[in-house]
């Protein structure tokens, strides 16, 4: 429809009024420009905000959004086949800053070494004859003794087998966990008196997790997948093979684009005391028990002699310092980015640390930093500690199940060639004590709990083992022997291992590239399976 309008013009000097019909269409067009004007501000507009937002999320030194930018790049970077979350839209100016304060970290804790005052053995195991509520809690001093004896008030059946054989067990995954506390406020899961293990649950800003604390560090060691070589097993596997009460994943693995099947370990492998594949050189530290039963970080296997040992990065806690606050806060970067984590500490009396935080559950758990393992296991007092693998290989299994969420899309997590174990009762019987001198005599280390059980639950010596494969220690440090090169058993395991993917065709001997590589450590890339 048409419309008029009247115009003042000049005409012989005067001014006339007159009128002229505005046509429809030209009213239109008229319109449509004025909306385009608009959209091209609106969109000019916009545009400025967003690039405003993406300079200052990419390029900006305020702390939270730098901390935040970091995390996000790192946590990208460790994946095997995710880098383009980072790479897509982040130059390679910024990522490579954060990666290379990543790999300065890496490389000043080359020089970090575990030193403990007092070398002597930890050994401790609550026996029949003691019995009694006090010895328990001397014991296990981490729980809280109120919320214990209120549980104990409605739940009187657990000590029907008195103290010495209590078990409290509602860690499952669809277990709801006990009332009872620890006395650093976290819920326990589980109360393990004859096996030493308590289980904790572990929370945290966006994550969740399970951690063991295992009273007596003599039954802890590696348990080696029977398969190794050619294929890894999951972690209950190897728990079964190795009479254990509990496992959790330990070693990085051979895993070209994602498809690695867990039989190349990578790195330092040693099993009560027979070695299995030498350290590699480079950023990969050792992590291990001496045959005093302590935990060591960073020491050579030319000054020491290894119970049992791999290897894996970065360290957490060395000689009681947080290593990794100290040198990651200074300069911002923070910590490896969100990840799956398992790791590893020891407490000055000797109590051993096995954590794993769950990870890549949205509304569950993402994931923790490096940083976050650190805090959780020096509130529980750790003086020793390392991150191990993590990712998808991430997991706990407790009496033979599974009792985290692993990121893997199978119920057990990736099948690994190595796990941290914790020997059961019938697992300390079986096991050989290494610490037995080539001439036959036992170690100033003393027997710990390797040796057959007296019926006080004490250990007394055990029979030579077939192989001996370690030398005497002093009564003050580890030995300074190395440890000795002693091939693996080659005959495969009955039991096959999870289904897997097969691994590239990589030589035993040959060295590691940047094509095999461990399954989650930095600087070198993670596993595949993000989900």
């Amino acid at each position: 429809m048409a419309r008029a309008i009247s115009k003042t013009v000049l005409f012989g000097g005067k001014t006339k009024q007159i009128h002229k019909i505005e046509p429809a269409a030209e009213k239109s067009a008229k319109r449509r420009s004025g909306k385009a004007k608009k959209r091209l501000i609106v969109s000019a507009c916009v545009l400025a905000v967003l690039a405003g937002i993406y300079c200052t999320a990419v390029f900006s030194n305020i702390p939270f959004i730098k901390k935040w930018r970091d995390i996000y790049i790192e946590t990208a970077m460790e994946t095997l086949n995710h880098k383009w979350l980072a790479t897509a839209f982040i130059p390679a100016s910024v990522i490579d800053a954060v990666m290379d304060e990543q790999n300065r970290i890496i490389a000043e804790q080359q020089n970090l070494k575990s030193a403990w005052g007092d070398a002597s053995e930890f050994s401790d195991v609550l026996s029949d004859s003691d019995d009694t509520t006090a010895a328990f809690f001397e014991e296990f001093k981490q729980l809280d003794q109120v919320s214990f004896n209120a549980y104990i008030d409605t739940h009187p059946e657990v000590l029907d087998n008195g103290y010495a054989h209590l078990l409290i067990n509602e860690a499952g995954l669809k277990d709801k966990g006990t009332t009872i506390k620890t006395t650093q406020g976290d819920q326990v899961l589980a109360v393990d008196a004859e096996n030493g293990i308590i289980i904790v649950k572990i929370t945290g800003d966006g994550y969740a997790g399970k951690m063991a604390i295992v009273e007596d560090p003599s039954r802890v060691g590696v348990g080696v997948a029977q398969t190794l070589g050619s294929s890894g097993q999951s972690v209950a596997q190897i728990a079964k093979a190795n009479d254990a009460i509990l496992a959790i994943n330990a070693s990085g693995f051979a895993d070209f684009q994602g498809t690695g099947n867990g039989g190349k370990v990578m790195g330092l492998l040693i099993s009560n005391g027979k070695k299995y594949s030498d350290a590699l050189s480079g950023t990969f530290m050792n992590i291990g028990f001496g045959l005093n039963n302590r935990l060591y970080i960073g020491v050579s296997t030319k000054d020491m002699t290894y119970r049992d040992a791999v290897q894996f990065l970065p360290a957490l806690v060395v000689n009681g310092d947080n290593v990794i606050e100290d040198k990651t806060f200074k300069k911002g970067t923070t910590a490896f980015g969100i990840q799956p984590r398992t790791a590893i500490g020891q407490a000055a009396d000797g109590t051993v640390l096995l954590l794993a935080i769950d990870g890549r559950k949205p509304g569950y758990s993402l994931g923790c930093t490096v940083e976050d393992c650190a805090d959780i296991l020096l509130r529980y007092n750790a003086v020793q500690a390392s991150n191990l693998d993590g990712g998808s290989s991430t997991v706990m299994v407790f009496r033979g199940k599974e009792i985290t969420d692993p990121a893997d899309s199978t119920d057990y997590g990736r099948p690994v060639p190595d796990a941290i174990i914790v020997m059961s009762a019938e697992g300390v019987l079986n096991r050989p004590d290494v610490r037995v001198s080539s001439g036959g005599s036992k170690s100033a280390a003393g027997s710990g709990s390797s040796g057959t059980k007296t019926d006080s639950g004490k250990p007394s010596p055990s029979p030579t083992p077939d192989k001996v494969t370690t030398p005497s220690p002093s009564a003050e440090a580890p030995s300074e022997s190395p440890s000795p090169s002693v091939t693996p058993d080659t005959e495969p395991s009955d039991s096959p291992p999870p289904s897997a993917s097969a691994s590239p065709d990589v030589s035993p001997d040959s060295s590691p590239s940047a094509d095999i590589v461990p399954s989650e450590a930095p600087p070198v890339t993670a596993d595949a399976n993000l989900s």
